[in-house]
Parts: structure tokens; C-alpha cells; sequence
């Protein structure tokens, strides 16, 4: 290009476009952000607590979460408890552990019942009937019973030589009143068990 500046005139300075640094590039938001954000504030594990102690006392009774929530005046919390719940992290693990009080309770009792008729059983004095019966069911339904006992259907003979080992209903109902028997009047009865073995004062099914 040819340069057309008279001498003396000032050399004209070309401007040049300004230049733009780009800034950070703006991303979107997580949807669970973004929901947090436009809907409900997300509740804090103290507010969870302070409605657990609500809860409590009628959680104490084996009640269902609904129940509990319900007798506790939180019902407009209702939604959030039972997402809290259902993520089964502490909040679950408390209202579970409160909520087996009663069975806890009960299973203490029973222990404590088993231990005096055991110590009945060890002074060889006699049981009453409910004592007996109390003692039938612990060994046929407590968990820590049932181990070391087996029912009929539990134990099915292979060979013939196991079937003895089987009883008849009619077998098991004959020494059970031989039991009660023994119970009531404190001796030992001699009488025959339908297998023609005799039985005495600890009537036994020889194997």
C-alpha cells in the first residue's frame, strides 16, 4: 500500500478490534441440586431426631412406623419420614431396634420362667401342668430350643432299621400323659407305652 502522508503530518495510527477473553462455561445443575433448589429445603439429621424422640414412646409399643407417625401429630412430615426411612441407614436402624422392645421384654420374661422350672426339674420336684406345657413350647418354638429337639416332620426315616426312631402320634400322646401323670402325684407310674416297653418315672423311647 502506498503511503500517502504529507512530510510534517503525524503518522495515523491504525486501530485494531479489541479482543474478549471467553469466561467459564456455564453448566447445568444436577437434577437432584436443581430440585432441592426449586422445592423443599433438604431436612437435617437433627430435625430427624428431635421427630424420632416423638416417635418413640409409640414405637416402644411395636406399632408400625403409619401408627407412630400419626399418634405423634407428624403427619404433614409423613412423606419425609418414609423417605428417610426407606434409605435404611440410621434413622431405620433406631425405629427397628425401638420397635423389638416388647419382644426383648418378653423373651427376658420367658428366660425367666424356663429357669425356675429347669431348677424344678433339677430339685426333682414336680411340674404342674402349665409348667409342663410351658416347658413343650419353649423346646418346640423358642430359637434357642429348637436346635436341640426335632419334630416328625422334621426327621424322615431312610432305612428300616430308623424307622423305630420315629414316633406315632399315639406314642408321643401316651408319654406325654405319663408326664402328667408323674407330675401330679410326685411317683413314678408303671404302666406300658404302646410300643409294650415299660416306662417308668422318665419314660424313654429305646432307639
Amino acid at each position: 500500500m502506498e503511503d500517502t502522508t504529507l512530510p510534517g503530518q503525524p503518522v495515523p495510527v491504525q486501530s485494531t478490534p479489541p479482543t474478549t477473553t471467553p469466561g467459564p462455561i456455564k453448566t447445568e445443575a444436577p437434577l437432584q441440586t436443581r430440585k432441592q433448589e426449586q422445592g423443599r429445603p433438604e431436612t437435617t439429621d437433627e430435625q430427624f431426631k428431635l421427630w424420632l424422640d416423638e416417635l418413640t414412646p409409640f414405637l416402644k409399643m411395636a406399632s408400625s412406623l403409619n401408627y407412630c407417625i400419626d399418634k405423634a401429630g407428624l403427619e404433614k412430615h409423613r412423606t419425609t419420614l418414609y423417605e428417610k426411612y426407606q434409605r435404611k441407614d440410621w434413622f431405620y436402624g433406631q425405629i427397628k431396634r425401638i420397635q423389638a422392645t416388647p419382644g426383648e421384654t418378653a423373651n427376658q420374661a420367658s428366660v425367666i420362667l424356663i429357669n425356675k422350672i429347669t431348677d424344678k426339674i433339677k430339685q426333682e420336684q414336680p411340674l404342674s401342668d402349665k409348667e409342663y406345657d410351658y416347658f413343650k413350647w419353649w423346646n418346640s418354638y423358642h430359637r434357642t430350643g429348637q436346635k436341640f429337639f426335632v419334630t416328625r416332620t422334621e426327621q424322615v426315616a431312610k432305612d428300616d432299621k430308623d424307622a423305630g426312631q420315629i414316633l406315632d402320634s399315639e406314642e408321643v400322646a401316651a408319654i406325654d400323659d405319663l408326664f402328667k401323670k408323674q407330675s401330679k402325684d410326685g411317683k413314678p407310674t408303671n404302666t406300658t407305652a404302646p410300643t409294650g416297653q415299660p416306662t417308668g418315672a422318665n419314660p424313654t423311647v429305646n432307639k
